[in-house]
């Protein structure tokens, strides 16, 4: 045998990368013919090698790398494991080109690679806007709203009514929301959908078996009959099912779930199609988690019967992460802070879909009106390894919603404009910033991720539509979000407030803003011209002794301090005003000592923009 000729025998050998790089037990070809079918390795998940797995007649090495696909289609890598990600969707078959091989530090892909959304090829004629109305928000102490504002605006085709209760008995029930419920019924020009489940629903004690046997042979005839009946007695527009989840085995405090659930489900649906009249629709959502949808697998069971499908693109994180291994990428105890609305994460959830077999027409990704919060394990923490604290949630409560983790979106406009109040300046604390969804840091160790009305207009435009979920709830009085713009005169700044597009009660704090920016401009203006000359600051005290009228010198006598109010003479607007007009003194007299200078060193370069996060300025 020729040693040199190896290499030549093994260019079809599967997962061959060179005699320097064999593996452990691997198989190889020591001499012309064909290459042999590879080893089964424990624990793998698909390709050639999952234990159990025959060659194929009549195939070649490149065909086995299709044997034993992923659940879903999803991606499978050169070891064998399955996932929607690029880390097992890309792939990089290493020099040389045998099959099963991968690039030196990249797991390669064997079968439905890529993360790219299967878009269906014609759109629907008008998007679906669905809003889920939490039927039970008037229990909280406030951030209420009926049902009745659920057609203002003319903005939602659909609204999900959740949720409605089904018994042990497999009876429908709304009595614990009746007047939520008759408000729904007296809708117009809105398509009214009656909601069951929920996470409590699917999850809690008294309440998890209700799906898991309803659906079962015996009993689903009987909850599928008592379903549809209800939604023609009430002459509603469909129902909707929202079991999380079928076949699920590691809910906490929940025994694991038959595996054959995800089918079972399918034939109680099958039954709910049969008998509801078609003019009235069937929906059901379905988790943006490759390891909760595979207890839906094949998903493609239920496009017979379904009208869409609301898809859960939200909370990808949360709490519940803390301590899972394998929930975050180079995150070991999974405690790592991350959007639970992650852009990217959210595209490959939405190829992972499609690629099942869903057609993007068919699909409503759900948009979250709420924002999931942490403490921070490091106050102010910006870098990818920040960490929260866990197991129980360290977040403060939401002064509505009452949960440690969930803020709604009224309560993070509040958290927002209580930081651009000058009288909670140095007791709290805002900054704001972008990492695959919009992030807001307050107290310095609160980390909210939530969804910016802006971010949430940029993701409105999927081809199935959108859903809502958590309403926008009304009776917050007293606060109003304010523009993130930042004009650059006072002028500016009045003609908006003219216009309407400035709320009376965000001028004062916008007005500093601008002054801000101003002075900013201002003082750029004096360092362009300096030019190292320490004969320049004659001008500074020149113009200061001229132009600082007895206002200034008053402001002084008070002890003026922007991070002591208490020490102010009077508070509110009135406070605001003189501290305005202090500002405003001091930017004129540097405008008048940078003009000054302008004549003897030459022109001044203008900056092109300032930047401010809102109710905050810098100085030099």
């Amino acid at each position: 045998m020729d040693p040199l000729k190896i290499p030549d025998y093994n260019h079809l050998t599967w997962a061959w990368l060179g005699c320097d790089n064999l593996q452990e037990g691997a198989k190889i070809c020591l001499s012309k013919g064909n290459p042999p079918f590879p080893s089964p390795v424990e624990g793998v998940d698909c390709g050639p090698q999952k234990p159990g797995t025959k060659k194929p007649e009549k195939s070649s090495p490149w065909d086995w790398a299709k044997l034993n696909q992923c659940p879903l289609n999803a991606c499978c890598n050169k070891w064998g494991f399955c996932g929607i990600t690029p880390e097992f969707c890309t792939n990089t078959t290493a020099p040389g080109g045998a099959p099963g091989t991968a690039k030196n530090g990249t797991n390669g892909c064997l079968s439905n690679c890529g993360t790219k959304v299967k878009q269906a090829s014609s759109p629907i004629n008008t998007p679906r806007r669905i809003g889920y109305f939490e039927a039970w928000n008037l229990v909280r102490p406030c951030a209420n709203m009926d049902i009745s504002k659920m057609t203002d605006g003319d903005y939602y085709t659909h609204v999900h009514w959740s949720f409605g209760n089904i018994t042990n008995n497999w009876e429908v029930d709304v009595s614990g929301l009746q007047e939520q419920f008759d408000g729904l019924k007296k809708l117009e020009d809105i398509k009214r959908i009656l909601s069951f489940g929920g996470w409590g629903f699917s999850t809690e004690p008294y309440t998890h078996h209700i799906f898991r046997q309803g659906i079962q042979n015996g009993n689903r005839q009987i909850l599928a009959t008592n379903v549809v009946d209800f939604i023609i007695k009430h002459d509603l527009d469909g129902v909707d099912f929202d079991w999380e989840y079928p076949g699920a085995q590691d809910i906490p405090g929940v025994p694991p779930d038959r595996l054959d659930s995800g089918k079972n489900y399918a034939e109680f649906l099958k039954l709910v199609r049969n008998q509801l009249p078609k003019d009235k629709s069937i929906s059901m959502a379905l988790p943006a988690s490759y390891w909760y949808l595979k207890g839906f697998h094949p998903v493609t069971q239920y496009e017979d019967y379904i009208d869409y499908y609301v898809y859960m693109t939200y909370d990808l994180h949360g709490q519940w992460d803390y301590g899972n291994t394998f929930v975050n990428e180079g995150c070991p105890n999974g405690n790592c802070l991350r959007s639970h609305v992650n852009k990217t994460e959210t595209e490959y959830t939405l190829a992972m879909i499609t690629k099942a077999g869903i057609p993007s027409t068919k699909i409503v990704p759900g948009l979250a009106l709420y924002g999931r919060s942490f403490k921070m394990t490091s106050p102010n923490c910006k870098e990818p390894g920040c960490t929260f604290i866990g197991e129980e949630s360290g977040a403060t409560k939401g002064a509505c919603t009452e949960t440690a983790g969930y803020l709604s979106n009224i309560e993070i406009f509040g958290l927002i404009n209580e930081g651009n109040s000058l009288e909670n300046y140095d007791n709290v604390t805002i900054e704001e910033y972008e990492d695959e969804g919009d992030i807001l840091i307050y107290n310095k160790d609160q980390w909210v991720a939530w969804l910016k009305p802006e971010s949430y207009d940029a993701r409105k435009d999927c081809k199935g539509g959108t859903g809502d979920l958590e309403e926008p709830e009304e009776d917050w009085p007293g606060y109003e979000l304010c523009p993130e713009t930042v004009y650059e005169s006072l002028d500016d700044l009045q003609s908006a407030q003219k216009a309407g597009d400035v709320p009376d009660s965000c001028v004062p704090h916008m007005t500093l803003d601008t002054i801000g920016w101003l002075m900013d401009a201002a003082y750029n203006d004096y360092e362009d011209v300096n030019n190292g000359y320490d004969e320049v600051f004659d001008y500074y005290v020149d113009y200061i002794e001229k132009v600082v009228p007895a206002v200034l010198t008053n402001a002084f006598m008070w002890n003026l301090s922007i991070s002591e109010p208490e020490t102010w003479p009077e508070q509110g607007y009135g406070m605001e005003c003189k501290l305005t007009l202090f500002l405003i003194l001091f930017y004129i007299s540097v405008t008048l000592i940078a003009t000054s200078m302008t004549k003897t060193t030459g022109s001044l370069a203008h900056p092109k923009s300032g930047t401010s996060t809102a109710g905050r300025w810098t100085t030099a």
